[in-house]
């Protein structure tokens, strides 16, 4: 920990030392670093004697200008932003009423199969019983063909006899 300690505090040391130390030397025709120099579109800035440090050319009333028409064109680029955010929230509303109108359908129709299928399900146990009564019909319909058919076979079998 302490070693951790002293290597950071050693690092900060040369740090400053490095801020601490004078710049290095440049020859006096070589371009400045980290610089920024401004023209304008119509060249309203011109390079000063030394050629290092822009300057302002002898109508500022110009660069107030192109201040205040910058911030107007800000002040559009604003006013389209705000306007896209205000349709961007409209279709996001509308994409979530849509959402939930197809949520409702979807529940609606979820909701009609369930009640096809309970239907059904009715229709299926009732023709089951139907069938099952329909058999026990028929299994006593053939045991009354069979008792009429012994009585007919025993009554009218002694006449064959004979």
């Amino acid at each position: 920990m302490d070693q951790a300690r002293q290597s950071s505090w050693d690092e900060s040391s040369e740090i400053e030392e490095d801020l601490s130390a004078p710049p290095p030397q440049r020859p006096a025709d070589a371009h400045p670093i980290n610089v920024v120099k401004l023209t304008g579109a119509s060249g309203h800035f011109a390079p000063s004697s030394s050629g290092t440090q822009p300057s302002l050319s002898p109508d500022p009333s110009k660069l107030v200008e192109h201040l205040r028409s910058a911030a107007q064109h800000v002040r559009k680029l604003e006013a389209q932003a705000k306007e896209q955010e205000l349709r961007i929230q409209e279709m996001l509303e509308r994409i979530r009423e849509e959402i939930i109108s197809a949520n409702e359908r979807v529940r609606a129709a979820e909701d009609q199969v369930e009640e096809m299928r309970v239907r059904a399900d009715a229709l299926a146990r009732d023709a089951e019983e139907r069938i099952q009564a329909a058999e026990v019909r028929a299994c006593m319909a053939e045991e009354w063909m069979s008792r009429v058919q012994a009585t007919i076979t025993r009554e009218f079998g002694m006449y064959e006899a004979e």
